[in-house]
């Protein structure tokens, strides 16, 4: 097998024209009628989960991804809505790195609180982590969906990574390697299947990068989904999306559950959380202060000054310089709010894009007119 450094000097070599045997092998094209022609993006949940993708799901501890993620699992696996939106029902293959015992009590919590208690669906936990470096963990991985799909009586349309931490125990996250060889070992899982992936992921050290680790798990996945926690209202904000349109935040309470089990000839009462939509207006959550407004234009001016300007540009995450998302972690108020904010401002002539750096040819926000 030739080493990546032959490959290299291979790809230098002068062009010849192909003198073999049969037809040369190319790669495949597609004329403008067949592109056309090619399906529309099919989901598992309308515009926010694509049926045969990468998604993340990320936020800090305690933020609530795993029980938004439960949620969004069960709701999949039975067909029906996730907060507004459609879901294609499939079976769903739920890997607890972290332990399955609260998995359980989560569960029925939320069969309780929802009234479906009596109901199943094709939902299976594998209650220990796998360890998606390892070929042997993989292929194992793969015959256990077989067996998925035989418990379940129902495709398996999902696999759930709870967490991608775990699912790489002892590696570097941050190291592209990594990530690269996490992301091959989701696409193997996903070939197998036919189906989609959703790894649950921890924020970084510095919120203002998004999710931890190397950059290549964000490039690579289809969608986003960042989870921010402020008392008892959870956000999320959908940050990538690549074949739909931004979507706007939705906000959920963690509402507790409470019910009694019988232990040891005695009644005891187990709780937990269940997601739920919050009773929060869209009015009320798109106002942004006249003391928010004025310091996110002095954070701007200051950027600028410093020689590291801000953008508004979803690109500019991965070196931390996204206004809406720095705005809504510093000032409070949603990263599609700001953004929005922002967009107006620019349109207005309050803002202006323009080039800070010749050399690397990079654009940032410069205020021309505070406007408060």
């Amino acid at each position: 097998m030739a080493s990546v450094d032959d490959n290299i000097v291979d790809i230098f070599e002068p062009y010849a024209p192909y003198e073999g045997e049969g037809p040369p092998s190319t790669f495949p094209l597609l004329s403008i009628a067949e592109i056309e022609a090619l399906p529309p993006p099919r989901w598992l949940v309308h515009e926010a989960i694509a049926e045969d993708g990468i998604s993340i799901i990320y936020g800090d501890p305690g933020a609530g991804k795993s029980f938004v993620a439960l949620d969004m699992s069960i709701r999949i696996a039975l067909g029906i809505d996730w907060f507004g939106r459609k879901t294609q029902k499939t079976g769903v293959l739920y890997i607890a790195g972290e332990g399955s015992r609260g998995v359980g009590k989560r569960l029925t919590g939320w069969r309780i609180k929802h009234g479906l208690d009596k109901i199943d669906a094709p939902f299976m936990l594998l209650p220990m982590a796998v360890q998606f470096l390892e070929a042997d963990d993989v292929n194992k991985l793969l015959r256990t969906i077989d067996e998925a799909m035989i418990r379940a009586a129902y495709d398996i349309g999902l696999i759930v990574i709870d967490t991608v931490s775990r699912s790489i125990a002892g590696q570097d996250e941050n190291g592209q390697e990594t990530m690269s060889a996490f992301v091959k070992a989701c696409d193997k899982v996903r070939s197998h299947c036919g189906g989609a992936i959703i790894g649950i992921h921890h924020s970084g050290k510095d919120k203002e990068r998004g999710m931890r680790g190397s950059t290549v798990l964000l490039g690579a996945c289809d969608a986003a989904i960042r989870l921010s926690k402020s008392e008892r209202t959870v956000t999320l904000e959908f940050e990538k999306q690549k074949d739909a349109e931004e979507a706007r935040p939705v906000f959920i309470n963690l509402e507790p559950v409470f019910w009694d089990v019988g232990n040891f000839g005695a009644s005891e009462e187990i709780s937990t959380l269940v997601p739920v939509l919050a009773e929060r207006s869209a009015e009320g959550a798109d106002v942004l202060s006249m003391m928010q407004i004025r310091e996110a234009f002095a954070a701007l001016a200051d950027a600028w000054a410093a020689g590291k300007p801000l953008s508004n540009k979803p690109q500019t995450r991965s070196d931390g310089r996204y206004a809406p998302l720095i705005f809504s972690i510093k000032l409070g108020g949603s990263a599609d709010v700001w953004k929005e904010a922002i967009t107006q401002w620019l349109a207005n002539d309050a803002l202006e894009y323009e080039m800070y750096d010749k050399k690397t040819k990079r654009f940032g926000i410069r205020v021309l007119n505070p406007i408060l």
